[in-house]
């Protein structure tokens, strides 16, 4: 009985979502000289996103794309901290949300639980201590901290040839706060590409004929996609279905249809990211890659540090 037509709408929008994610990402590779077309930038976004529902929540994607961006070790540096750039800003993004949720839950849900806002609670003070770090790591106090760091484990065996990639990778990473409009730009996009799953879900709750606001969804997303990030499951299977259901439930939504909303949901997102499966098989530096060549360790390493 669900609305066929809103279903695709939704499914508009997570493509809309993965190509927002490509332009934003694209604006802080051209910064550091990192020059690609966009249809490049969008075709590996789709390619790690793909390949990122095989690996570690947000790492894996991360490490995917800085394989097919670059197979030189002399760009790391600059390609994974872009990464980093655009998994803190996202997180401070998520903060905005964050306070929004906080701000709306009491006067939609008369509730009186308190375990709801305490764990609100917990999101936004998570998400503000990203914008704290964030701000600190553009600092002289951090550069100070970091290179003396690297430079005391350049000579340690082993670990002294990733403390001088490490060090590069933060040098790369400082030079954005000489470009404060290009990430005024990129904010002001990841506001809108965490609005969009905002947007989707409550049109698929509208094809599903389920009573319920688009401001409510804005208490369940940010939380849903501060939780689908903690690795305790595939692709957040379970976690996602569940908070819809507790939410919507109170509410006035059955479980049932709580459930098909969720799911749903996230069903539309795994079908609307299937080309880049496509495209991986069609990529040339993937194509080479699927030889004898590995995504390099030290971008595994390096973008693990930029888990978001």
């Amino acid at each position: 009985g669900a609305d066929v037509g809103l279903m695709l709408l939704a499914l508009v929008l997570v493509t809309l979502n993965r190509v927002l994610m490509a332009v934003k990402w694209n604006l802080l590779l051209a910064v550091r000289g990192l020059r690609i077309s966009w249809l490049r930038a969008t075709r590996i976004y789709y390619t790690s996103t793909f390949l990122g529902l095989f690996l570690p929540p947000t790492v894996g994607g991360d490490v995917v794309r800085a394989w097919l961006v670059t197979r030189s070790e002399s760009r790391l540096p600059d390609v994974v901290s872009s990464i980093l750039v655009e998994r803190l800003l996202g997180l401070v993004a998520l903060a905005v949300f964050g306070v929004v949720a906080a701000a709306l839950f009491p006067v939609m849900v008369q509730s009186g639980e308190t375990d709801l806002g305490q764990l609100l609670g917990i999101v936004i003070g998570a998400a503000v201590l990203a914008f704290g770090a964030f701000a600190f790591s553009f600092t002289a106090a951090c550069e100070k901290m970091v290179l003396a760091m690297t430079g005391r484990l350049a000579g340690v065996r082993f670990i002294g040839k990733f403390a001088g990639t490490l060090g590069r990778i933060y040098r790369s990473y400082r030079e954005y706060r000489s470009h404060r409009g290009t990430l005024a730009a990129f904010f002001v996009l990841t506001l809108l590409e965490n609005a969009l799953p905002i947007v989707r879900a409550w049109i698929v709750a509208v094809a599903l004929h389920a009573p319920v606001s688009l401001t409510y969804f804005f208490v369940i997303v940010p939380l849903e996609l501060v939780l689908i990030r903690i690795p305790i499951s595939f692709d957040g299977f379970g976690i996602r279905e569940g908070l819809f259901v507790y939410f919507l439930a109170l509410v006035g939504i059955s479980e049932s249809v709580g459930f098909s909303i969720g799911l749903t949901n996230h069903v539309l997102f795994l079908v609307a990211v299937l080309p880049g499966g496509i495209f991986y098989l069609m990529d040339p530096a993937a194509r080479k890659g699927r030889g004898s060549d590995k995504p390099p360790a030290s971008a595994a390493s390096a973008s693990a540090s930029g888990r978001g």
